[in-house]
């Protein structure tokens, strides 16, 4: 981050994504073949993207789909307590998962490129998240966030993070 290059960043984030893709798709029960496959189109899909940007598709599109799905789909899944879903439920997530992680690549690259010590600060504040709800959460945590996705999860660690977070941040 400190010492290399942009594109050495983004090739770095570019494997992590594969991996990211490959676990995406294990977790809907794809195959082994199926979920390397995946995660090599993952891999591209920032390339694919910018091909599309470049013959006049925008970004902007790309970013409605992803909204789409985290306002929409997310919110039902959770409401219906969807637990295993359906084949084209799979498919879907699938689609939806070629949109997610490339946005996540790109939103990382643009911190970059605004500064690394942005792109620090950022991470940073993701990573208190994380230690703060994990750490309030064994300390405390007695009342359930959502059981059926993560039984693990409580609502005083989520709010453990969200103050460590918000510590970092300040």
């Amino acid at each position: 981050l400190i010492f290399g290059q942009p594109y050495q960043l983004g090739l770095l984030l570019l494997v992590l994504l594969s991996l990211a893709a490959w676990e995406w798709t294990r977790l809907l029960g794809a195959t082994q073949v199926y979920a390397i496959a995946y995660g090599f189109i993952a891999f591209l899909s920032p390339v694919i993207f910018f091909l599309l940007s470049y013959i006049g598709f925008g970004l902007h599109y790309v970013l409605i789909l992803a909204l789409a799905f985290w306002c929409l789909y997310v919110p039902h899944a959770l409401y219906k307590k969807i637990t295993t879903p359906t084949r084209l439920e799979q498919i879907g997530l699938q689609c939806i998962g070629l949109l997610i992680l490339p946005l996540c690549w790109a939103a990382l690259m643009g911190a970059q490129a605004i500064g690394n010590t942005y792109l620090l600060s950022l991470l940073a504040t993701i990573w208190a998240a994380d230690i703060g709800a994990y750490f309030v959460g064994k300390a405390w945590g007695r009342h359930h966030l959502a059981s059926r996705i993560s039984p693990g999860k409580t609502i005083e660690g989520a709010l453990g993070g969200f103050c460590l977070a918000l510590g970092v941040s300040v």
